[in-house]
């Protein structure tokens, strides 16, 4: 399938045998892929091409693989929306050498799923992965998300695995609002170039009793934040023109902003911990020396306004990783 400006809609693909591809190409660009399904194929799609190759649209499509049910090789702007992937033995979706992948509300489902591979292996750089959910019960090894690309975010997506939820491998990754059901460890990070200036952080995304796999290097940080909401009221209802402010353990002043008429909420992006290498408080040594956890919390939250006497609490939000 060679083509450019192409539309490849509303077919069914059923390969008998293990050897084919539905769809294996070279030479395309600008191509949509919409409506197909893909059945008992060995690669659902394979695509090698140039740096000029964009998948604009690549939208409710269903896999049934044996192996790779998609792998893309370079691109620029790939949109993934809303495909349904049942893999057999690898992974659901390959995507590398790109830039700005957009990977929107897509499902891999297998019960039967057995080796040690990984659902999502993404190697590009920017772009969001958000919504997808990943459910995948039976590996004891291998990954949800296997990330080799950098400045990616990814927002609101769903784990149910028995398997480790995120391997990053690359820098300045971004991981929001995670839902985990289930996963052996939320995180690993792991690569042999100590050099390599890595920074990632997590939001919202940690999980009780889940921790962090040990990592392959010794310096530049995990960063652990969670959001904190704080309301402002009193016996008659919402306080407007309070001013709310927070201070870390280690901090002597105080970041404040101000409640509103039309929200007396006030919504935090509070740092937890910074973690430089990976493991567990207790346990593994990062190459290079041990790790170094620095907690910022427990913090300091204080509400005052006129005429009200100032009120201050202790906020911990330390899970036992």
């Amino acid at each position: 399938y060679d083509d450019v400006n192409g539309l490849f809609a509303n077919n069914t693909v059923t390969v008998k045998g293990n050897e084919s591809a539905g769809i294996n190409t070279t030479q395309c660009r600008y191509i949509s892929i919409i409506n197909n399904v893909f059945n008992n194929t060995k690669d659902g799609v394979t695509i090698r091409s140039n740096s000029d190759f964009i998948l604009l649209n690549f939208t409710n499509n269903v896999f049934a693989c044996q192996e790779e049910c998609v792998s893309i090789n370079s691109g620029f702007g790939d949109r993934w929306v809303n495909n349904t992937f049942f893999p057999n033995a690898s992974s659901a979706l390959v995507l590398s050498g790109g830039t700005e992948g957009f990977i929107l509300n897509n499902r891999v489902n297998t019960s039967s799923y057995s080796q040690a591979q990984a659902m999502f292996v993404l190697i590009f750089t920017g772009g969001n992965v958000t919504g997808n959910y990943l459910d995948a019960q039976g590996p004891s090894s291998g990954y949800g998300f296997d990330i080799g690309g950098k400045n990616v975010t990814f927002l609101r997506n769903t784990l149910n695995l028995t398997t480790t939820c995120y391997r990053d491998l690359a820098s300045n990754n971004t991981f929001i609002d995670t839902d985990i059901l289930d996963c052996t460890n939320l995180f690993v990070r792991e690569y042999h170039n100590a050099q390599r200036p890595f920074n990632t952080t997590l939001i919202n995304s940690t999980g009780t009793n889940l921790t962090y796999a040990g990592s392959r290097f010794p310096i530049t940080p995990i960063v652990v934040k969670h959001y904190v909401t704080v309301n402002t009221s009193n016996t008659y209802g919402d306080l407007v023109a309070a001013t709310v402010g927070y201070a870390d353990n280690d901090d002597g002043g105080c970041n404040e902003s101000q409640t509103e008429a039309s929200d007396t909420r006030l919504k935090f992006n509070l740092t937890e911990v910074v973690i430089n290498g990976s493991a567990t408080p207790a346990g593994d040594a990062c190459e290079g020396g041990a790790c170094n956890w620095t907690y910022s919390t427990p913090y300091t939250i204080n509400a005052r306004r006129t005429g009200y006497d100032t009120i201050s609490t202790s906020l911990n939000m330390t899970y036992n990783y």
